[in-house]
This record gives C-alpha cells, sequence and structure tokens, in this order.
C-alpha cells in the first residue's frame, strides 16, 4: 500500500515537471492540449459519470450539464464578470480533483486481491494527466504557487483516503456529496473543453495539426492504459461474485433451517423456564451457538442441533437466572458486534469493487456495440467510395428543373433520401440546384430529406437495431420526406417556373460540373464528418445505460414521445451517429414512439437548418418547415406506440462471446485505424468539433487574461 500511494503522489507530480518543456512552442502547446482533452475528457466520460450516475441517478446528467454549460451563458450575458465566473468555475472543476483524490485514496487501502490491486494500478495511471491537467490549467493565470498547493491538497487528500479505506468509499455516498461532484465534473469539462488557457500562436499550422492529432492519440493510448485495469479486474471479481453468490444461497438456506431450530430451541427453553428454570446450560450453549452464527462458522451447527439435552440439569434449579440470561445477552451482543464487523469490511469492499465494475461494465458496452457495428460502417465507407468513383450522372438536373411543384418536391425528397450526407454539404448541393434552376420545392425538399437517414444509417441500424426497425426507419424517414415535400411544393408552388431564375445552358453546364464537386467532397469527407458523431453514440449510448430517466413516464409513454422531440430540437445530431443511442434507449425501455420521433427529429431539425432555410427562403417559411417536421414526428411517434414491441437488445449488457468472428474483430481494427487518421489529421478538437452546430464552429474560444 505505501509504494502504490508513493507512485501515486509522484505521478501527480510527474506530469507538471514536463510542462516546462511546452515553452513557447506552438507544436508542443497543440500537443499537450490535446493530450489533456482527450485523456481527461475520456476519464470524465467512461470513469467518474458511470460512478456518479449509477449513484445518483438522472439528476447527475443535468448538473453536469450546468456545470459544462452555465459559465459560458453567464459568461456571454454578463461580460463584465467574464473573468470572474471563468475564475470561480477553474477553481470549482480543481476543488472537485481535490474531492475525487479522497477517492482515489480509499481505491489504494487494498487488501490481498486482484481486482483491488487492479483498481490501484488504474489510479496511480490516471494521475499523470490529472496533475498535469491541474498545472496546465493554473499556471499560465496564477503562477507556480496555486498549482503546487493544489497538487498538494491533492495529496493529502489521497493520504487521508487511504487511511479511511473502504470506509470512505462505502460512506461517500450521499446525494448532495454525488450531486457536487456532478456538479465539478462539469466545470473541469467546461475548463478543457474551452480551451481559455490557449495562448496566442499566430496560425495554425500543418506541424501543429500533426501535433495535436499525435498528442490526442497519445492520449488516447494512455486512457486505455488507465482504464484497462477496471477491465481486467472486472473478470475475476465477476468470478468471485457468482462464487459468493452460490455460496450465500446455500448458507441462506442453512441458516434458513437453523432458524427454526433455533426457535423451537428458545421456546423449549422458555417452557423450561417457566417450569422452573433448569435450563441454564442450555441457555449457554445457545449463546455459543449465536457465536458461530456471528463468524459465518457452520461446522457446529450439527452438533449444536444434538444440545437439546435437559436431562441432569435439574441441580441447577436454584441457580441465579437473572445472572444467566445477563450473560447470555452480553454473548449475544458479543457475536452480533462481530458480525455487524464482518459485514461493515465486506460492504466496504464490495463498494470498491462496485466502483471498478462501473467502470469496467462501461468499456464492455462500447466495446459489444462497436464490434456490432464496425462492419456494417465499413462496408457503408466501401460503398460510398465505389459510388464516388462511379460518379453518378447528373446530366437530370436538366429534366429535374422542368418539373412542377409537388411533383419536383416528391423528386428532391427521394434523391436527397438515400445520400450519406449531413446538412453542410447539403447546403452546398442546396445552392447548386437553385443555380442550376431546379426550382425552390426541389432543392429545399432535398436539403430536408437528405440528413434523415442515409444508406449508412440504414446498414448499421441493420446489426444495432435488427431488421424490424430498420424497416421501420426506413418507412418512418419516407413518410416524413415525401409530407414534407408536399407541403414545400404547395408553398413555392407560385415560384417553381419563374423562368427568370432558370440558368442558361452553359450556366447549367457550369453548375452541373460544380453540383458533381460538391457531391465528390461530400463523399471524401464522409469519414470526417460520421467518424466523431459514431464516437459521439457508442459513447453515450455505454456511459448513460444504468440511468435513462423515463422510468417516471411508463405511466404516460405519449409525454416520452414530446420528450424525446423537446431533446432532439436544440441539438445537431447525425442518422448514423444516434443510431447506437436509439438502440440504447430501445433495451432502457424508452417507447418505440419515443425513439421513432427522436430518430426523425435528430438529424433533420437543427439550427443550421433552420438559418438557411431563413436566409434563402424567409422567416415564415423556415418556421413552417420546422412546425411540419415536429408535427409529422409526433404523429409517426404517437401513431407507432400502439403497433409495434418493443425490441429489447439483451447482448448490450451482457460480455462479447465472438471468439470465433473474426470479422468483427478485423473490421473494427480496419474502422480504428480510418478513425485514427482522421485524429492524426486534425486533432481532437477539430476532430469533435463536427459535433457542434456549422454556425458555432468559427466562433473563438473564449480567453481569459489576467
Amino acid at each position: 500500500m505505501s509504494l502504490l500511494l508513493f507512485l501515486s503522489i509522484a505521478t501527480l507530480f510527474l506530469g507538471p515537471y514536463l510542462c516546462k518543456f511546452v515553452g513557447s512552442k506552438s507544436d508542443r502547446f497543440a500537443f499537450f492540449d490535446s493530450f489533456i482533452f482527450v485523456s481527461i475528457g475520456g476519464l470524465v466520460l467512461f470513469h467518474i459519470l458511470p460512478e456518479l450516475l449509477e449513484s445518483g441517478g438522472i439528476a447527475v446528467l443535468g448538473l453536469m450539464l450546468v456545470g459544462l454549460f452555465g459559465p459560458g451563458m453567464v459568461e456571454k450575458v454578463f461580460h463584465k464578470i467574464a473573468k470572474q465566473t471563468h475564475s470561480v468555475t477553474l477553481i470549482l472543476g480543481v476543488l472537485g480533483l481535490v474531492l475525487h483524490a479522497l477517492t482515489d485514496g480509499g481505491a489504494l487501502a487494498i487488501e490481498d486481491d486482484q481486482t483491488a490491486y487492479l483498481l490501484a494500478i488504474g489510479v496511480v495511471l490516471h494521475r499523470f494527466p490529472v496533475g498535469l491537467t491541474v498545472w496546465w490549467l493554473l499556471r499560465p493565470h496564477y503562477g507556480r504557487a496555486l498549482p503546487l498547493a493544489v497538487l498538494t491538497a491533492m495529496s493529502l487528500a489521497t493520504v487521508a483516503g487511504t487511511w479511511l479505506g473502504g470506509e470512505l468509499i462505502a460512506h461517500d455516498s450521499g446525494n448532495w456529496l454525488i450531486w457536487f461532484q456532478a456538479l465539478v465534473m462539469g466545470s473541469i469539462l467546461h475548463v478543457v473543453f474551452h480551451q481559455p488557457y490557449k495562448q496566442e500562436h499566430g496560425k495554425e499550422t500543418q506541424r501543429d495539426k500533426f501535433a495535436a492529432g499525435t498528442g490526442s492519440l497519445i492520449g488516447a493510448i494512455c486512457l486505455l492504459a488507465v482504464l484497462l485495469p477496471h477491465w481486467l479486474g472486472y473478470a475475476p471479481h465477476n468470478h468471485d461474485t457468482e462464487a459468493t453468490s452460490v455460496s450465500q444461497s446455500v448458507t441462506s438456506s442453512e441458516l434458513h433451517a437453523d432458524h427454526v431450530g433455533h426457535a423451537g430451541h428458545d421456546d423449549h427453553a422458555g417452557h423450561d423456564d417457566h417450569a422452573g428454570h433448569d435450563d441454564h446450560v442450555g441457555h449457554d450453549d445457545h449463546a455459543g451457538h449465536d457465536d458461530h452464527v456471528g463468524h459465518d462458522d457452520h461446522a457446529g451447527h450439527d452438533d449444536h442441533a444434538g444440545h437439546d439435552d435437559h436431562a441432569g440439569h435439574e441441580d441447577h434449579a436454584g441457580h441465579d437466572d437473572h445472572a444467566v440470561h445477563d450473560d447470555h445477552a452480553v454473548h449475544d451482543d458479543h457475536a452480533v458486534h462481530d458480525d455487524h464487523a464482518v459485514h461493515d469490511d465486506h460492504a466496504g469492499h464490495d463498494d470498491l469493487a462496485g466502483h471498478s465494475s462501473e467502470t469496467a461494465e462501461t468499456l464492455l458496452r462500447f466495446v459489444s456495440l462497436s464490434l456490432h457495428a464496425a462492419p456494417a460502417l465499413l462496408f457503408a465507407y466501401i460503398l460510398t467510395w465505389l459510388i464516388n468513383f462511379v460518379k453518378p450522372a447528373f446530366n437530370m438536373v436538366g429534366q429535374l428543373r422542368s418539373t412542377g411543384s409537388v411533383a419536383g418536391a416528391l423528386k428532391g425528397t427521394l434523391i436527397g433520401l438515400p445520400l450519406p450526407i449531413c446538412i453542410p454539404d447539403a447546403s452546398g448541393m442546396y445552392k447548386q440546384l437553385i443555380k442550376a434552376g431546379c426550382g425552390s420545392a426541389l432543392a429545399v425538399s432535398f436539403l430536408v430529406a437528405s440528413p434523415v437517414l442515409g444508406f449508412d444509417a440504414l446498414l448499421i441500424s441493420l446489426p444495432l437495431l435488427g431488421v424490424e426497425w430498420v424497416g421501420i426507419r426506413l418507412v418512418m424517414a419516407i413518410v416524413l420526406a415525401v409530407t414534407l415535400g408536399l407541403l414545400i411544393g404547395l408553398l413555392f408552388k407560385k415560384h417553381d417556373l419563374n423562368t427568370e431564375t432558370c440558368a442558361t445552358p452553359e450556366q447549367l453546364k457550369q453548375s452541373t460540373s460544380r453540383l458533381k464537386h460538391a457531391f465528390e467532397h461530400g463523399f471524401a469527407h464522409l469519414i470526417d464528418h460520421t467518424a466523431p458523431w459514431v464516437l459521439f453514440g457508442l459513447i453515450a449510448a455505454a456511459t448513460f445505460t444504468p440511468t435513462i430517466g423515463w422510468q417516471f413516464l411508463q405511466q404516460e409513454p405519449w409525454l416520452q414521445v414530446v420528450l424525446a422531440i423537446i431533446i432532439a430540437l436544440p441539438f445537431h445530431f447525425c442518422a448514423t451517429g444516434i443510431t447506437p443511442v436509439l438502440a440504447i434507449m430501445l433495451v432502457a425501455g424508452v417507447s418505440p414512439g419515443a425513439v421513432v420521433a427522436f430518430s426523425l427529429v435528430g438529424p433533420t431539425l437543427n439550427l443550421d437548418l433552420y438559418r438557411f432555410i431563413k436566409d434563402n427562403q424567409g422567416k415564415q417559411i423556415a418556421v413552417a418547415v420546422v412546425m411540419a417536421i415536429v408535427t409529422v414526428a409526433l404523429l409517426l411517434g404517437l401513431g407507432i406506440m400502439y403497433w409495434v414491441p418493443e425490441l429489447p437488445k439483451p447482448w448490450l449488457t451482457l460480455a462479447p462471446h465472438w471468439q470465433d468472428d473474426w470479422w468483427r474483430y478485423v473490421s473494427l481494427a480496419i474502422v480504428t485505424v480510418l478513425f485514427s487518421i482522421s485524429i492524426l489529421r486534425r486533432g481532437a478538437r477539430s476532430f469533435m468539433l463536427e459535433l457542434l452546430p456549422h454556425s458555432f464552429r468559427n466562433a473563438k474560444p473564449h480567453h481569459h487574461h489576467h
């Protein structure tokens, strides 16, 4: 224990030592910045958050979102106190790390147990990115004194946690403490994600991007090294738990039988006592038996059964019965006290193992989902490249421009629906369609329909949702797209055949060429666009599974549909990326109607689409499109709720058993390489920037100069 404690403290100060090599070199800064972004973000999502969710419920997620977005909103509204808000957020987040150090110390108080030992190794490893983060955040603004004081406080907290041991973990589960940790973990993510400590290094060079990518991949490797001991310790603990369960089952039946015999013995003793209190030896022997039970030792249980011998004890008739009863009470109290101590010791150890199992189960769900999704995802990428190689002819654009409003809207939806593109690429293709003279109805229908599904989302739905849900998702997307196409066709009826907007043959040829380029560009960057969303979906599905807070709405399923639409409205989702989330929603017991509504509104409706339609067609048309999407999704969700059964996927919560399915592992390895190349080219920050609405991506991070 002392060696692990020393290593954990030494590792805590190793990160600050490496910071001195950063200096003013922009590439070194980019390296460490990306390393912290990946390692700390992953540590919170895979290790800290699952434990908090298991203990604190759905309120943990809300408080973490407050810590993540609250400071930014305060800084935006109250510009004068932006600096103070940032400082408070930063200090709050650091205090959260100090508080977490207490739990780390409790995990270091190991016994001779493989699970606890592996957990302790994980604690030692993750102290490096934590110490590096503390120094990285505080040093530029507050000098050396404050970060050194914080690291010292974390060291003392670790020592205190080690000294308190399992009792700390067994008794730190009060909701107020869990909720406070959730708030400060959100604050940590706010500070890390918003990059307030960034220095001005001028324009980012290709070397900086490569350094950021390298730091991101090394951060991912470090995160894997931190989390791996939790997973390795989960298997033996799980085996021990099963054995313990069997043992406890047998013990329980024995204790039940003993309880019956015990009751009969007490009743018999009471009868003898009423006759003249001539069974005091039996009382003493019974007290000894209770002591055996307190120590969980049943070896002498059968022998005790034969102690129902009252003959020859008549000579104790004059003995002080009160004294014997007092002695019996003392023995019983001692036995109960010993049993309580043993129980507390086991409870602390089990709670310690439980903290490790939450991390392991999160990783298990992540790997299970990844192995199921990887083959379909790889096939979708290969099919996309083939489509890009063939380059479908766009000579049909000239024919599309001559169609009527309703027919054009329907054609736009049918063309856009299967394409694996999101709003940014669809917006570029929309402009090319308008310049080609295709008409507003066709162009807007294409813009709305293209993000709804895509064949890549259909392919990944097959292993994660099943054949039935692939059909449901396809039919619902077609109904939504066609309905919107008809509505948009009616709205744009008077504008469709306006000859003034039609292009000349020369302009049409030039626009068609640009349209081809936009089409090719969309497919060339498919991995860059979809990879962040796929990772987001896998992480969200793996992390939030234990606490999907829908149970209180089970009696009113229609409220689930409304809530799903409300949650999906403000965010920018990708049809492929949310597929793992849809699978987890079904497993968690969410109604099929809510899943359908979420799958339709999430990818289709977002801030980028609204702003784009508003800028090009006016506010009234934009509002009409939004209301149409919400209304159709609500009606489809409520309708499907009554005739589609829930389709749970029990394999999502079980260990993978695909040793013979080598193609799953090969597919996952190839997809991992493709994603790693994308991260290496851009760095983790630019990679994950795809999750934000396009209008937010050019916003500069807020910096605070002290």
